[in-house]
């Protein structure tokens, strides 16, 4: 040590906590540099009846003192200071038992304290545990079932949701046979394992915030890609007005906006802002569709059909009536009526193609058209047989 004081390692069993009459043992070593033997440590432990084991080296040369059960115990100078040519350090084995506590929280398992020439404290080394009341881990268990019982609510949740909740839930299980553990054990480990449950369920929460706003995000992207591929194909095939393209480009363009945004706060590790932009970034996509949805009658021509229903909700109707008896007869009627009709071809041909809403409605006007001329030709008919 280049300076004065000491330095401390070591371990503790328990490590974390002990409950009511349980026996905690430490084992430590304590390196020293002094400059006189006025100086001295000193040690001092919560434990009750505790029982003090020292050892001075000295080089490697070992000095065992004599057991002490103080809850304060000293070594001065005269046993510890020798030159600084030497290599000193004590180790302190300590045994002792957890009092009572009012309630659970951490209390002074091990202090040691260096004291200079003049009784000065100098430095000072602390090693703590949680004395536990055995009355909090009840309480501890049952916070621990309520919280989760609400993780697994929002595990299952966000599943049917689409989100990926395997280490979310892999989190669950790990604190729920933690909180299971506690129950059959005594109450030092039962803390433990209940802070152990509280971690996990912790860590599970944000993981689910993490890939919740990972789904989100993935699910927008998805919708802006396809509004593209439906301004795209509107575009190319629509004799509407062009207002209404721009009105769907402008919500995807405000949408991809948010999109960067949520991806920024995503790479930032801000989760629940980066979920928070990507639904707004989602609204703006659905209004997109919705606006497509209200503002155009029928597929335009050269629209893909898959793309349009995606866009607008609306199934587009195909109908196929590939039967010839059908055509022979209606030719015959024509042909009947009229000699020649040179429309007959493009019915025939409408008849034999899957046609669309807007191919229905022209197929539908060419009936309508046919029938009037029945009409004209019966009622000529009928007037030249009154007349004669």
């Amino acid at each position: 040590m280049a300076d004065d004081g000491i330095d401390m390692w070591g371990y503790t069993v328990p490590e974390f906590s002990a409950g009511p009459g349980e026996e905690v043992y430490a084992h430590y070593t304590i390196e020293y540099n002094f400059d006189s033997d006025a100086e001295s440590i000193e040690f001092y432990t919560d434990l009750l009846e505790p029982k003090w084991q020292f050892c001075i080296v000295i080089d490697g040369v070992r000095h065992d003192l004599p057991v002490r059960h103080g809850r304060y115990e000293t070594i001065t100078g005269f046993e510890l200071y020798y030159p600084k040519t030497y290599n000193n350090y004590i180790e302190a084995e300590l045994k002792g038992t957890v009092p009572d506590v009012l309630s659970s929280g951490e209390h002074d398992l091990l202090t040691v304290s260096y004291y200079d020439g003049g009784g000065n404290p100098d430095d000072e080394e602390v090693i703590r545990i949680n004395f536990v009341n055995p009355s909090d881990v009840l309480s501890g268990i049952s916070d621990a079932e309520y919280e989760l019982s609400v993780l697994k609510t929002a595990i299952d949740t966000d599943r049917i949701s689409g989100v990926n909740t395997t280490t979310a839930y892999e989190k669950y299980i790990s604190a729920f046979s933690s909180v299971e553990a506690a129950k059959v054990s005594d109450a030092g480990a039962a803390s433990q394992l209940i802070s152990s449950a509280k971690s996990d369920i912790t860590d599970a929460h944000a993981l689910l915030e993490r890939h919740g706003a990972l789904h989100c995000i993935q699910t927008t992207e998805e919708k802006t890609a396809s509004l593209d591929k439906i301004i795209s194909s509107v575009s190319a095939g629509s004799s509407g007005s062009d207002d209404k393209i721009l009105m769907i480009k402008s919500y995807n363009d405000n949408a991809k906006t948010l999109l960067i945004l949520a991806q920024d706060k995503y790479s930032s590790g801000l989760y629940a802002e980066a979920e928070n932009y990507a639904l707004q970034a989602e609204e703006r996509a659905d209004e997109a569709y919705s606006y497509a949805g209200d503002s155009l009658a029928f597929s335009p021509s050269g629209t893909d059909d898959i793309i349009w229903q995606e866009m607008t909700g609306i199934p587009v109707t195909e109908i196929t009536e590939p039967v010839s008896e059908t055509s022979s007869a209606i030719n015959s009627v024509l042909g009947g009526i009229s000699g020649n009709l040179s429309e007959s071809g493009d019915i025939d041909e409408l008849i034999h193609s899957e046609v669309s809403i807007d191919s229905f409605l022209q197929l539908s006007g060419k009936f309508i058209e046919l029938l009037k001329s029945m009409a004209d030709f019966l009622f000529g008919i009928s007037s030249y047989a009154s007349s004669n």
